[in-house]
């Protein structure tokens, strides 16, 4: 898993390799995901007004996270960071996830650190929890 620092997670110097930003993607898609299931198993037993504060709110607090994280990715292939305003733009926003970095020091830092073992796991798995949690509620749904 990627080292957690507060600090380092909510700054916006330096650069990310797109396999650590993958990897917190992941994690990030883990809570929410999480989050959801749980509000989606008991729904019936709280109001609807506060399951949907709950997923808002888990929502909001992920975006905010993903902010520092688009930021110095962008800084990673060498752009400002209202580069990170592109993830807004349908396909434009895919070039977060498979462009290099500037393989040599830029304007924003040296290249980043090699990923841990862990943190290269975090990321293949990405695409698999939204997988998961669709199964889990589709097969929910069944019974």
């Amino acid at each position: 898993m990627p080292t957690l620092k507060i600090r380092t997670l909510l700054s916006t110097e330096g650069r990310i390799d797109r396999t650590t930003f993958i990897a917190w993607l992941s994690l990030y898609s883990v809570a929410f995901y999480s989050c959801y299931l749980v509000i989606y198993f008991v729904a019936d037993f709280i109001p609807t007004l506060v399951t949907s504060a709950v997923v808002m709110i888990t929502l909001s607090l992920i975006i905010i996270l993903c902010i520092p994280l688009l930021i110095r990715r962008a800084h990673d292939f060498d752009e400002s960071s209202w580069f990170a305003f592109m993830v807004f733009i349908p396909l434009v926003n895919l070039m977060f996830f498979v462009s290099p970095g500037s393989p040599i020091r830029n304007r924003f830092g040296d290249v980043p650190p090699d990923s841990s073992v862990p943190t290269k796991v975090m990321a293949i798995l990405y695409p698999v929890w939204p997988i998961a949690i669709l199964s889990v509620i589709l097969w929910s749904a069944r019974n």
